[in-house]
C-alpha cells in the first residue's frame, strides 16, 4: 500500500509539473493566435472576447472555466452546447469554426497554469450536471482535475449520456497513469482532425 501511495504522488507530482511547465511553454508560443481570434471575436461580434462558465472542479468545487466566446449574447448560459435547440443560431461568425477545432478551449490554458484543470482529466462538468459531477465523486474521477481532453471525449467525443461519460471517467480514474495521459493527449488531435459534434 505505502508502495502504490507513492507512485500515485510521484505521478501526481509529475503531472501538475508536466502541466504548469507546458502550459506556460504553450501560453507563450500561442501568443499570435490568441491575438488573432480574440481580434476576430472583437470586430465580428459586440461584446467580450472571453467566456467565463462556472464548473465543477477538483473534489466538486467550483471555478470559473475560460474560453473563447463563440456565441452572442442571446444564447443560453451554462448549458452545455448539446442541451441547447439548434445552437448554430447562437454562433458568431467563425465561432463553428472555432469550437470544431478545439480553438474555442485554448483560454484555458490559463485554468491549467493556476492549477484548476489539467491537460488530461475529465471534462469540467456545469452546475446544471449535478447528477455527472455526483457519479464522479462516487467513481473517484471527482479526485483529479477537470481535464483540457479527457478519456471519455476521446473515445466518444459526441456522447451526451452523462452515466455513459461517468463510466468512461470512473475508468480514467482507476486507470490513471502517465502512459494512459500520453495516449488520451495524443489521440485528441486525430480526434480534432476528425470533428464532430462539438459538447
Amino acid at each position: 500500500m505505502e508502495n502504490s501511495q507513492h507512485i500515485n504522488r510521484g505521478y501526481r507530482f509529475a503531472k501538475r509539473l508536466f502541466d504548469v511547465f507546458f502550459s506556460l511553454i504553450m501560453i507563450i508560443v500561442m501568443i499570435p493566435t490568441f491575438l488573432l481570434v480574440s481580434l476576430w471575436i472583437f470586430i465580428v461580434s459586440p461584446g467580450p472576447v472571453l467566456f467565463f462558465q462556472k464548473r465543477y472542479g477538483r473534489h466538486g468545487r467550483f471555478f470559473w472555466c475560460i474560453k473563447f466566446r463563440t456565441m452572442n449574447k442571446k444564447a443560453p448560459h451554462n448549458l452545455p452546447t448539446w442541451e441547447i435547440d439548434a445552437p448554430w443560431q447562437y454562433y458568431i461568425a467563425g465561432g463553428g469554426f472555432l469550437r470544431r477545432f478545439g480553438i474555442d478551449e485554448l483560454p484555458q490554458l490559463w485554468n491549467i497554469l493556476f492549477g484548476q484543470m489539467s491537460f488530461v482529466g475529465p471534462r469540467p462538468c456545469g452546475i446544471n450536471e449535478a447528477d455527472l459531477n455526483q457519479r464522479r465523486q462516487e467513481n473517484g474521477a471527482g479526485n483529479f482535475r477537470p481535464g483540457l481532453t479527457g478519456y471519455a471525449q476521446v473515445m466518444n467525443r459526441s456522447c451526451e449520456d452523462n452515466s455513459q461519460k461517468a463510466i468512461l471517467d470512473g475508468f480514467y480514474a482507476a486507470n490513471a497513469s502517465a502512459k494512459l495521459d500520453w495516449t488520451i493527449f495524443w489521440t485528441t488531435f486525430s480526434v480534432l482532425s476528425h470533428p464532430k459534434k462539438k459538447r
